[in-house]
């Protein structure tokens, strides 16, 4: 449907991810799986990005974020390849990179509970990959 991504338009979004990154004007990249949303399957075009955006953040010693509201959008819509994706971390995880965990501001519920954060931690370590949690400006 008119939701699903092409391979043009994953080209398009990594050309464009790593045009901002490499800006100077971020100190971390948000959400970096919230693209595989809305692509159809974890093929190879979809690796190839994955592998590119992590290869980049590293480059850059850019965290990721590991973005909890992505449980509550799960939980809520029935979306199973809403983010946190576990493919895109194993990924970023080969490449040797850091997350933060952070959540979107959108909804309340990420504030009255433990629960995601603790659950964020968990994955996290489960995945070997290192969690910071400050940022330097």
């Amino acid at each position: 449907g008119s939701d699903t991504k092409t391979k043009e338009q994953l080209d398009d979004y990594l050309k464009t991810a790593i045009k901002a990154m490499e800006s100077g004007l971020f100190v971390y990249f948000a959400h970096p799986d919230l693209f595989m949303s809305s692509y159809p399957t974890f093929d190879e075009d979809c690796k190839k990005v994955c592998h590119q955006l992590c290869e980049k953040a590293k480059e850059l010693n850019m965290p990721l974020e590991y973005n909890i509201s992505g449980y509550i959008y799960r939980e809520s819509f029935n979306c199973p390849n809403s983010y946190p994706n576990k493919n895109f971390w194993k990924i970023a995880k080969e490449v040797g990179c850091q997350a933060i965990i952070g959540y979107d501001a959108h909804n309340h519920t990420v504030y009255e509970t433990d629960k995601y954060r603790e659950r964020a931690l968990k994955e996290l370590a489960e995945l070997g990959i290192e969690v910071i949690d400050t940022l330097s400006l």
